[in-house]
C-alpha cells in the first residue's frame, strides 16, 4: 500500500476489531488502517468529517448480505462514490444479495461483471464476487 494511502474499514463487533488492529500492527501498517467500531449505517454518514476525505477509490463489501444495498445508497448519498470508485462486493452469490445485484445491474450509473468464484472453505459451492465502478 503506497504510504500516503489511507484503508478504512468498519466493523461492528468490538472484539472481532481488536483482532484485527493486533495484525495490522505486527504488520506494520497500522498507522495507515483506520477501524470504525460501528454499525454500517451509523458510521458512513460519518466517514467524511473523521477521515477529511472527499470519496473513496475502492470500496470492499463484505458484511450483512441484506444490507449491502443499503449500505451502497448511503454511501452515494454521503457522496463518497465517485466517477471511477471501484466497488468489489463479495459473496453476492451466497448466501447472496439479489437486490443489491438488481440494483447495480440495472443502473446506468455503474458497470458491473460477476466474477465466479466458490464459496470460501468450499470446492464445489458457487459463489461470486461482483466487481463494479463508477460511471
Amino acid at each position: 500500500m503506497p504510504e500516503n494511502a489511507l484503508l478504512v474499514t468498519i466493523e461492528s463487533n468490538s472484539a472481532s476489531a481488536a483482532i484485527a488492529r493486533r495484525i495490522h500492527e505486527h504488520a506494520g501498517v497500522d498507522h495507515q488502517i483506520h477501524i470504525v467500531v460501528d454499525s454500517t449505517n451509523l458510521a458512513i454518514p460519518q466517514l467524511r468529517r473523521l477521515f477529511n476525505v472527499d470519496s473513496f477509490d475502492l470500496i470492499f463489501i463484505d458484511h450483512n448480505k441484506n444490507v449491502y444495498l443499503r449500505d451502497l445508497k448511503l454511501l452515494e448519498q454521503e457522496g463518497l462514490v465517485k466517477r471511477g470508485t471501484v466497488i468489489v462486493a463479495d459473496n453476492v452469490v451466497i448466501p447472496g444479495a439479489p437486490d443489491y445485484l438488481k440494483y447495480i445491474r440495472n443502473s446506468p450509473d455503474y458497470s458491473t461483471q460477476l466474477h465466479k468464484s466458490k464459496l470460501e472453505y468450499s470446492n464445489y459451492i458457487p459463489d461470486g464476487v461482483e466487481v463494479s465502478m463508477r460511471l
